[in-house]
């Protein structure tokens, strides 16, 4: 697939998608139903007695907030990236064709550079000197040795680590309940808003790394960049004191990818 096809079918793609649309709308309106998560969260509350030891007004009502607008985000934003990723993950066939990384490889073994494309731009050197381009390729990331071709679920695919809270801060009042709920929903909220901008970044990550590798490709057949070199060694046998290795090679790009002039 050419770059102009690649980018028309993105675009077509992300529309279908909706990875823009599944961010609107983010906010809870009034009287819509809540996800089940965010009710388990506005509804915690601790006991009277656990909450004895944090009985500093001031300071508790402070680490209360903070801690509920931390975990209010951390849920909002592992809850609406989840959804994120299940619509890009229902069309995973049409992710894995179009993001087809290991058909990219070099000897099967060489993930290609990463070309970046600038359009034409003027550098002022000083007051009596400048110079113009019509376009420039810069290698931004060199080709390296892969095991196995990239996905682009690694690319979007996100863990995150739960926020542990003591019992003790849970609120007890009704006072402390208020401040509580109004915490986890505003954490909550932005949790939502962040988990959008991050899978927009994640998303042009993997377009612009895909999309450069595709360029390479479309220079090395214009003969404007060389294609790095891989070489193998084969050791055979090799003993170690517990380990028995058959037919052991070894690889190594021993020239890089680099421009060259066409004569």
């Amino acid at each position: 697939m050419t770059l102009r096809g690649y980018g028309a079918f993105f675009l077509l793609l992300a529309a279908i998608l909706g990875s823009a649309q599944a961010c609107e709308g983010a906010s809870l309106k009034k009287g819509e139903d809540r996800p089940s998560e965010l009710t388990t969260l506005l509804n915690m509350k601790g006991s009277p007695e656990a909450a004895q030891k944090k009985r500093a007004t001031s300071i508790r009502t402070k680490v209360l907030t903070d801690t509920a607008q931390t975990l209010g985000f951390q849920r909002g934003f592992r809850w609406r990236y989840d959804q994120i990723y299940q619509a890009a993950d229902v069309r995973s066939l049409e992710f894995d064709r179009i993001f087809n990384f290991g058909a990219l490889l070099i000897e099967n073994r060489v993930l290609p550079p990463v070309i970046q494309w600038a359009d034409k731009a003027v550098n002022i050197e000083s007051d009596d000197y400048a110079t113009s381009v019509e376009a420039q390729y810069r290698i931004v990331r060199p080709a390296r040795i892969v095991s196995t071709p990239p996905s682009w679920r690694g690319y979007l695919m996100m863990d995150s680590e739960a926020l542990e809270v003591a019992p003790e801060i849970y609120p007890t009042t009704g006072e402390e309940k208020e401040a509580w709920r109004s915490s986890i929903e505003k954490g909550w909220q932005e949790g939502v808003e962040h988990a959008c901008d991050v899978f927009r970044m994640n998303m042009d990550q993997l377009v612009a790394d895909y999309r450069g590798m595709l360029r390479f490709k479309m220079l090395t057949d214009q003969g404007l960049v060389s294609v790095p070199t891989l070489a193998e060694g084969n050791l055979g046998v090799q003993v170690g004191e517990n380990v028995l290795n058959i037919n052991q090679k070894t690889f190594r790009i021993t020239v890089p990818a680099a421009f060259r002039m066409v004569k």
